[in-house]
């Protein structure tokens, strides 16, 4: 069985560690034949319009850093040998052009997140640009993906404007809802995946209200088959249950 994996939030160079590489592990039990970044796979932290901290360093000290460690989280995915690799731009990669816009024109065409990520170096990478349009159907089957839910609503009021089973990220918190037509019997699922992000890292003090932000990843596969993968702790750290297995 061939299998999409599905990377939710990740904030890089905030992303969690321990949880990225437990989704590393984990997804070398399977046959990943694309991957799927869902958006905000870069923070961009010093592009944002929010009031910044100036000890994290200047904005291209951090620019540096955050391609740094992206190029490497690029090159561990790439290790899976998949044949495809998309990209779908979120928010935050969107706050770069519109900082460009904003403060220096000038430069608008000529910085981009695919260049500064070098990802015309391999040919199977796909750039999906952020706007309200953003799709991306997975395997051949009836499971759509995007950053931002269609409706800007979570759950069933996803669920019920899809018209298809959608996977989408943007909130950080994980829910699943199926949404039945009274009429057709239709059935249309909504999962948002949460994140991979570190919520202890002090970029993310500008979030006052962070309710049930949880580690997550999934897995799609060709069959039409969608398998949220839930990262859990306990006292000896973080773990996966899957089936009738446990994976750290």
């Amino acid at each position: 069985m061939d299998f999409a994996l599905l990377i939710p939030d990740s904030h890089i160079p905030n992303e969690n560690l321990a949880a990225w590489e437990l989704m590393l592990r984990f997804c070398s039990f399977f046959r990943i034949k694309i991957v799927v970044i869902l958006g905000d796979f870069l923070d961009c932290y010093q592009f944002m319009f929010h009031k910044k901290d100036p000890n994290f360093g200047t904005p291209v000290e951090m620019w540096q850093r955050e391609i740094e460690c992206g190029r490497k989280r690029l090159d561990q995915l790439e290790r899976f040998g998949a044949g495809r690799h998309i990209y779908l731009a979120g928010n935050h990669e969107n706050r770069l052009p519109r900082y460009l816009a904003a403060f220096s024109p000038a430069l608008a065409n000529s910085i981009s997140i695919p260049h500064e990520l070098d990802l015309d170096r391999n040919v199977s990478w796909k750039w999906i640009h952020h706007d309200a349009y953003q799709k991306y159907k997975i395997l051949g089957t009836q499971i759509y993906c995007t950053h931002k839910p269609p409706t800007g609503g979570q759950g069933l009021n996803v669920a019920k404007q899809a018209g298809a089973t959608i996977v989408y990220v943007h909130t950080h918190a994980f829910s699943d809802v199926v949404f039945v037509n009274k009429i057709t019997d239709a059935k249309t699922r909504a999962v948002n995946l949460g994140w991979l992000g570190d919520e202890t890292k002090k970029v993310f003090d500008y979030v006052y209200n962070r309710p049930n932000w949880s580690l997550n990843f999934g897995l799609a596969s060709n069959l039409g088959t969608l398998h949220p993968i839930h990262i859990e702790k306990d006292s000896r750290g973080l773990f996966i249950v899957f089936g009738d297995k446990e994976y750290r």
